[in-house]
């Protein structure tokens, strides 16, 4: 764990503990999200929780206190923005790398910004809501792409995590072999995946590449995406196992 991240989680808590205040962490990816879940003995005093915007947010903010503690609940420092093409018809197809690029050619911290949805050309945006204005205000073009951005009072049905449930073979119940055919990568491939800290289980890092899931583990292999396992269904005859998946898109 990076000394001076577990020190700036420690200064949050301790403010939170000290002044009974609600503090926020930025938007953590999924190694920093690990960290915070390691620390949890070091930071159990004053409690913590973590949101991202919507449920099963992939970048997510800790929040340090709760409202037992506090004595009063309040509401997460996250806003969503809607973007939408100017003129759809011209509309290039713009990838969450697009979107991220124009943010950040704005000058903005990769931390200031959580999940990006693409449903269709339409991109949902998440970020701290400190810099909701400033994106609403000033990001006006995504590649060659005009686009409107507006911000969102309720979150639409559209941001709602979506399962798409599939039944897979593999040649046992571990997790290097589940990911491997999942991501059609080589074992070898998934084994590297294992040694770079590039999966997690349940949010925390994962490197046993040869561990059992349990049914209801949620599964995030870094740039390929994140799916809850649902268990064995059946052997087959010759002796591989049908297990089910549910992939969040």
């Amino acid at each position: 764990m990076d000394n001076s991240f577990h020190k700036r989680m420690l200064d949050l808590a301790e403010q939170a503990y000290r002044k009974g205040l609600y503090t926020y962490s930025a938007f953590l990816n999924e190694g920093e999200i690990s960290d915070v879940l390691q620390m949890e003995r070091e930071i159990d005093a004053v409690g913590f929780t973590l949101f991202g915007g919507r449920e099963h947010s992939i970048r997510q903010i800790v929040r340090f206190g709760s409202a037992e503690q506090m004595g009063y609940e309040e509401a997460w420092p996250i806003r969503c923005i809607r973007t939408d093409p100017v003129n759809a018809r011209f509309a290039e197809e713009l990838t969450h790398r697009d979107y991220l690029g124009a943010l950040m050619h704005l000058g903005m911290e990769r931390e200031m910004v959580g999940d990006i949805l693409i449903r269709g050309k339409t991109a949902y945006l998440f970020c701290l809501e400190k810099m909701a204005d400033y994106i609403v205000s000033n990001l006006t073009q995504v590649r060659h792409t005009g686009v409107k951005p507006v911000l969102t009072e309720e979150l639409p049905e559209e941001v709602s995590p979506v399962m798409e449930e599939v039944s897979v073979l593999v040649s046992g119940e571990r997790l290097d072999a589940l990911i491997a055919h999942l991501t059609n990568l080589s074992r070898s491939e998934t084994v590297e995946l294992f040694r770079q800290k590039m999966i997690f289980v349940n949010g925390r890092c994962c490197e046993n590449n040869s561990g059992v899931p349990k049914a209801g583990d949620i599964i995030s292999v870094r740039g390929h995406g994140k799916f809850r396992y649902m268990g064995p269904e059946r052997e087959t005859k010759k002796g591989k196992l049908r297990v089910r998946v549910a992939w969040y898109r």
